[in-house]
């Protein structure tokens, strides 16, 4: 929901045109590719800020012990939640050219079978755990 409503918001146009009687409809592109590839970033980018800051702050409040530290805990993270933010939806670069190609081949036309929607989630995370990896190889 999260990605969807962003993604209204940042399509939403309220200008008035000297030739349409209506405001133009947000939702008449969204079949296609490129609003896929959109809201395919969107969503892994939002995707991996929650999963990256669910895990952090479970494992301080795991490992500290007293209220005051974990108040401190919290506010750094929130300090740092922009680079959380930042990094997750430069990482999900790597689902654009992906959701591209994979939306021209299974659900350009019609909508794609539910095994063809499954191994897209498969691939996709896949591709997210394996650039997740090499970030850590390289520190």
């Amino acid at each position: 929901m999260q990605t969807i409503t962003a993604y209204e918001r940042n399509n939403h146009d309220d200008q008035l045109s000297l030739f349409r009687e209506q405001p133009s409809n947000i939702w008449s592109n969204i079949g296609s590719g490129a609003a896929f590839c959109e809201l395919t970033r969107s969503f892994f980018a939002s995707f991996t800020d929650r999963y990256l800051k669910y895990y952090l702050e479970r494992e301080a409040a795991s490992t500290i012990n007293d209220y005051r530290s974990i108040e401190v805990f919290s506010k750094k993270l929130s300090e740092q939640a922009e680079a959380i933010s930042h990094h997750a939806f430069e990482t999900s670069k790597i689902m654009q050219s992906f959701a591209a190609g994979w939306f021209n081949n299974y659900a350009k036309n019609n909508i794609p079978p539910t095994k063809e929607i499954v191994d897209f989630l498969r691939v996709s995370f896949g591709k997210m755990r394996e650039e997740f990896r090499r970030e850590a190889d390289e520190l």
